[in-house]
């Protein structure tokens, strides 16, 4: 609070509250270990409503940080910052100090004394959105000066960590100073750079830490991604569960939602030995850059109990050396109302356009060849079809899958080549590590397409494909009813004769 003071962050209340104007008081509360202050805006008042309670949350604006992870694999050169005390750099309103009244006094001698928080602080319903919105308007306002650096501020920030980069050390070293300038030009410091590249650490003049870890709430996750900076490799730490009550399914379901793996790095595995997961690696750096062509790759894959969803980057420089490297993964628990296995493979091919889209918006590569697999000869087949002509539930899921992908850009691919079915019945940690086929995708995905296993499907269509294309009424007509004329050897249809002989008589049935 004293520092608070100094800042000029919390001020003595000088003014009462004005007549019919709302005021709030907040509770707080110290925390020794993290030497901070908890400020309780959810705290009902003697109205039964609390500040929070009437404040809007306001809409998001950066992106999920599993996108924000994707795009910092893109870059050769990583850097890091995070802004110091993001909230507390954003004034507030005077017109609204009067919501942000405390008590305080130093010691138990002095008198209690009510001060305003003129800040933006922690526990509000609004100051995420309050503190982030003032980020973006920094680089707003220094578009024009500095693109870049103002278009990864707004960009490659989550929260108030910055994970970006470039493809060499002097552009890195330009986007970091620039980003400095900007952030210190709107009142926030950003402190912690780091790098995966010696020279830019130096640059920026900071102490390093070795690792970072990539959370959202650290009390609640037993598991985080973290960042080796040296190797600059992707792993995981790992907190063991503490079992201070009887094991239950609700329990260990409980410990298994808090795993962190907002890539699904580590989807398949099973639970049996989660510590074993801190020996994972995965390389940061995707090796795209400028001379490069970049292919895409989603696979799909089902069974009756999961399906999933893999989408690779595919690498091949001037010098025609090709990498392979594991982007991000999606996977679903299969439905508890029995489904046929031929829709599940649908169902998953559907979860893989919608990836893939949501991968090639996110990454913000230009000309990008896309290639999407599956081992289920029935989905290519109604990949193929037009929505129209196939039942509802097929229908919906192949007019999902086509308007996020090319039908054309599908292949069908061996069970045993595609790696989605990790993703459907699980391994342990054991056999997950240093797994070439996880990590990489099938061997022959780093060679020439034309050493490519693409499975060429000839013949009939598979007989379950067919259940679900609707069947096509057809409707035939015979000759009409016709009449012959007396006297004549001429025979009209008899709707024609009664619109235009009403008149004549002595007609007969022919």
């Amino acid at each position: 609070m004293r520092e608070m003071m100094k800042l000029g962050h919390m001020k003595l209340a000088t003014e009462r509250p004005m007549e019919n104007q709302p005021v709030y008081y907040i509770p707080h509360h110290c925390i020794e270990k993290d030497d901070r202050v908890v400020y309780d805006a959810s705290c009902k008042t003697d109205t039964g409503i609390s500040l929070n309670q009437v404040q809007m949350v306001g809409p998001k604006l950066q992106k999920d940080l599993y996108e924000t992870i994707m795009r910092f694999r893109r870059h050769k050169i990583a850097v890091y910052a995070d802004i110091q005390k993001m909230f507390n750099q954003v004034k507030l309103d005077r017109q609204q100090w009067d919501l942000q009244r405390i008590f305080w006094r130093e010691n138990e001698s002095e008198l209690l004394r009510e001060y305003w928080l003129t800040v933006v602080i922690f526990g509000m319903a609004s100051s995420a959105h309050l503190a982030v919105r003032s980020v973006m308007q920094a680089a707003t306002e220094q578009e024009e000066r500095l693109p870049e650096a103002a278009k990864a501020i707004k960009e490659d920030f989550y929260m108030d960590d910055c994970v970006t980069g470039s493809d060499s050390v002097k552009s890195a070293v330009k986007l970091a100073k620039q980003m400095n300038e900007i952030m210190i030009g709107a009142g926030f410091e950003l402190r912690k750079w780091n790098s995966n590249n010696q020279r830019v650490r130096d640059a920026m003049q900071s102490d390093s830490e070795k690792t970072m870890l990539f959370k959202e709430e650290e009390e609640s996750t037993i598991l985080g991604l973290k960042w080796l900076i040296e190797e600059d490799q992707f792993t995981f730490v790992v907190k063991d569960p503490k079992w201070d009550r009887e094991v239950t399914k609700r329990t260990i379901s409980s410990h298994v939602a808090q795993v962190y793996d907002p890539n699904g790095y580590i989807t398949p595995i099973t639970i049996r030995d989660i510590k074993s997961v801190e020996n994972f690696r995965i390389d940061r750096w995707l090796s795209t850059g400028k001379e490069v062509s970049v292919q895409l790759h989603g696979f799909a894959d089902s069974s009756t109990q999961a399906l999933g969803a893999n989408v690779y980057v595919r690498v091949e420089d001037m010098k025609g050396s090709i990498k392979v490297n594991l982007l991000t993964t999606k996977s679903r628990v299969a439905p508890i109302k029995t489904v046929s296995l031929a829709r599940l493979e649908l169902t998953a091919a559907e979860l893989l356009g919608r990836l893939m889209k949501q991968v090639k918006d996110t990454m913000e590569w230009q000309n990008v060849e896309e290639f999407l697999w599956t081992d289920s000869s029935v989905t290519f087949y109604w990949i193929r079809k037009e929505p129209c002509l196939l039942k509802t539930y097929v229908a919906n899921r192949v007019a999902s899958i086509q308007e996020n992908t090319k039908a054309s850009n599908w292949r069908h691919v061996n069970g045993t080549d595609n790696p989605a079915d990790l993703l459907t019945r699980g391994i342990t940690p054991e056999q997950l590590i240093d797994n070439e086929f996880w990590l990489h995708g099938p061997a022959w995905l780093s060679k020439s397409p034309s050493e490519w296993v693409i499975t060429r499907i000839v013949g009939e269509p598979p007989e379950e494909a067919m259940t679900e294309v609707k069947a096509n009424s057809i409707t035939t007509f015979r000759e009409p009813l016709c009449i012959g004329i007396v006297g004549t050897k001429t025979k009209v249809p008899l709707l024609d004769y009664v619109s235009q002989a009403r008149n004549q008589t002595g007609a007969r049935g022919c």
